[in-house]
């Protein structure tokens, strides 16, 4: 069931779908309705009245040859072409949610999501739900990307599907207590009760910090960077769009489980695996 929050806010999606509809022609009420709503608490109602002026192309009444320039010349709105593009793209995705599960409350915290199908969007934003209420931290666009694995190298999410459980926690603070500490400490409880076999947590160094002493008594591979050349118009495309790979520079994954020399069969070549041979057993290496 979906709670009174979830309600509410679908409320005002369907009102402001209503709202545009009953006029689905008028320029002006679609103004009004962007310039008489906070961007912070009404994206969707924005972002609704956005898709319909662009949808019927009614930017042309203003005299605009295109929705861009249509929104530059509306210095009034409060948001330039590319916040506007990203409020359609991000309306587009949320009004095909589901009814039953939480709406997000801003366009940032769904802008990892667009441009994936949608069955894997809702499943992605479902999952940074659950996170957010089983451990109090808040619903941010870092714990989405988080979850949609945006900050794991192709590599290491190809390495990491062969392993039971497999965690890249997000950083920050609950409390006073650090998000990966929590993580990695539910991680090894489980594993110790027998109620997850094995578990994977891909983690950001956290030298001298008390609760980062606890990962190293356990298996654990320091990720080696690992750059591509790129073209100059590569390079500029992959930071203009915010998307660029990131180094696995400072970070490593930590093994809970058994299965010890598998884990160093499958990291050794991936980085640095301190005290592989007393973990394995034996030297891991190719012939």
């Amino acid at each position: 069931m979906a709670s009174n929050d979830n309600l509410d806010q679908l409320d005002v999606l369907l009102q402001a779908v209503e709202e545009v509809v009953e006029q689905p022609e008028d320029l002006e009420g679609c103004e009004k309705l962007i310039e008489g709503s906070s961007l912070k608490n009404n994206f969707l109602r924005i972002g609704q009245a956005l898709v319909t002026v662009n949808d019927r192309k009614l930017y042309k009444r203003a005299g605009s040859t295109s929705f861009t320039q249509y929104i530059e010349q509306k210095s009034d709105f409060g948001f330039g072409p590319r916040q506007a593009l990203r409020l359609l793209a991000a309306t587009r995705l949320v009004r095909n949610f589901p009814p039953t599960i939480a709406l997000p409350t801003s366009e940032r915290q769904v802008r990892a999501l667009v441009g994936l199908e949608q069955q894997q969007a809702v499943k992605v934003w479902v999952k940074a739900n659950l996170i957010a209420q089983e451990t109090g931290v808040p619903l941010t666009h870092r714990l989405v990307e988080s979850v949609l694995g945006k900050e794991l190298p192709a590599t290491y999410r190809q390495a990491a599907r062969d392993w039971q459980v497999y965690i890249n926690p997000p950083t920050g603070i609950v409390g006073s207590e650090p998000l990966q500490g929590l993580f990695l400490d539910r991680a090894i409880r489980e594993v110790a009760a027998g109620r997850a076999a094995e578990c994977l947590l891909f983690l950001k160094a956290a030298i001298g910090q008390r609760w980062f002493a606890r990962a190293l008594d356990h298996p654990h591979c320091w990720l080696s960077e690992k750059t591509a050349k790129k073209s100059a118009a590569a390079a500029a495309a992959a930071a203009a769009s915010g998307e660029g790979g990131k180094s696995p520079r400072g970070m490593m994954v930590v093994y809970l489980g058994r299965r010890v020399k598998e884990f160093c069969d499958h990291f050794g070549d991936m980085g640095h695996i301190p005290g592989l041979n007393g973990w394995s057993g034996a030297k891991v290496g190719k012939d």
